[in-house]
């Protein structure tokens, strides 16, 4: 400024006031331009750090007036701006600002009258996450710029032919947080905070998306494969307990630790709400556990009754005559001349269906295939023989009901059905759930 002095001097004309808002002719309000070229983001959440490098232009013809005539343009420093009027910028509800006093200079172009005020700024916005949709969210962040103390009718702020542009390290830092930019939208608009005073407002609005890759990988496909896992269940062998239950157990711990994990790993993002994220892991949760009930019941139902009187089946085998009672009448006074009685080889029966004989409901519902001309006593409805080997098996009998002596047909059939269910429900209905679950994910960002 000091270097207009002598030029003043010389021709005689009188140093305008420099340090007020220049005024159009007309009256109409001074239009001041806004430019952001956005040189860094950072700490992306509930705000977003955003250094950028802001320039104002206005139209001041007073002070381009001061300029020689051969000299097309005149800059000045940081140690020199105090000295002239600049905007009172002012960013609403910012939760931080710095405005770095070394790094702002003016520029004034003497042809065409415009003076250019650059500076570097530091704030911290606020934005507002969609929660609910995490981690296929969209952040929104505001930065909304006006005079402080102009009104309308002194003074009006407009955005730039560049409006917001953001530098390829910008960029890049918005890469590394997990996002990236979806559009910036810039608009203007007029807000009364009093009922005398209105104020020219310009207004941006941020929208950055989550890069959700990353959350599909760790999270999602390894829960999915999880609750797949726990299907095997139902294709082991149901007398295989021990498989069946390892198996059980491995995937309830396995969800359970990634479940924990992740509500570790993401409560800065969602805070205390329910995410879509949370949503899918809880759903995969269920059907992990689900998949442990249906197991429990089905290896109840196969061993239904008490261990001690569950004997009776494993030796029911070795007696050969199914469906047969033998008359005790008939083997304490066997004929004159008749052979002794021999079960295995009086009857001739497949030992393959041996195996099959805990499917009758009782003795009586089968008639065995045998020789009659080989069995010397008369068949009838009765009592097993008192021999040592049934004597054993009857005590065994003794406090069973009729459902609990053997696994009745009824009850294998149940076994079955709980099984050859669970291999197709669960698959299909889990299935439903995620074509449910992306149709809304897709629809919402949509």
């Amino acid at each position: 400024m000091l270097w207009l002095l002598p030029w003043l001097a010389l021709s005689g004309a009188t140093e305008p006031n420099l340090e007020v808002i220049p005024h159009n002719k007309d009256g109409s309000p001074l239009h001041v331009f806004v430019d952001l070229y956005v040189e860094s983001v950072r700490d992306l959440g509930e705000d977003i750090t955003i250094v950028f490098y802001m320039q104002e232009k206005w139209h001041w013809p007073e002070l381009a007036r001061l300029i020689p005539e051969n000299a097309s343009d005149a800059k000045f420093v940081a140690s020199e701006v105090k000295h002239y009027w600049r905007p009172d910028s002012y960013f609403y509800l910012v939760r931080g600002m710095q405005v770095d006093s070394q790094a702002q200079f003016i520029e004034v172009h003497r042809k065409d009258a415009v003076v250019k005020f650059n500076k570097k700024v530091l704030i911290v916005a606020p934005c507002l996450p969609g929660v609910s949709m995490f981690p296929f969210d969209t952040i929104e962040c505001k930065v909304t710029i006006s005079s402080y103390s102009y009104t309308i009718l002194e003074m009006k702020y407009r955005w730039g032919h560049d409006g917001i542009m953001l530098e390829e390290a910008a960029g890049e830092n918005i890469d590394e947080s997990g996002f990236y930019l979806e559009s910036i939208n810039i608009f203007n608009q007029t807000a009364n905070y009093s009922t005398d005073h209105q104020y020219d407002i310009a207004h941006s609005l941020i929208r950055l998306n989550r890069s959700f890759l990353v959350y599909i990988l760790d999270t999602y496909i390894p829960s999915a494969l999880i609750v797949s896992l726990s299907w095997i269940t139902f294709w082991v062998d149901r007398a295989s307990t021990p498989a069946r239950g390892a198996i059980s157990i491995t995937t309830v711990l396995t969800m359970i630790t990634m479940t924990s994990n992740s509500i570790d790993k993401f409560s800065k993002y969602v805070q205390s709400n329910v995410s879509a994220i949370d949503i899918y892991l809880w759903v995969c949760f269920g059907y992990v556990i689900l998949s442990v009930v249906l197991f429990a019941i089905s290896d109840y139902s196969r061993l239904e009754c008490k261990p001690e009187k569950r004997r009776f089946r494993k030796r029911l085998h070795d007696f050969p005559a199914r469906g047969l009672h033998v008359n005790n009448a008939a083997l304490r006074n066997p004929p004159v001349g008749a052979p002794s009685f021999n079960p295995s080889n009086s009857l001739n029966i497949n030992s393959s269906l041996r195996s099959e004989f805990d499917g009758y409901a009782s003795i009586e519902t089968r008639t065995p295939r045998y020789q009659p001309s080989k069995v010397p006593y008369p068949l009838t409805t009765g009592s097993l023989p008192r021999t040592r080997h049934h004597s054993d098996i009857e005590d065994d009998m003794a406090g069973c009901s009729a459902t609990e002596i053997f696994p009745l047909d009824q009850m294998r059939g149940s076994i079955r059905r709980i099984d050859n269910t669970a291999r197709w429900a669960l698959p299909a209905t889990f299935a439903v759930f995620n074509l449910f679950y992306w149709f809304v994910i897709v629809y919402q960002r949509s």
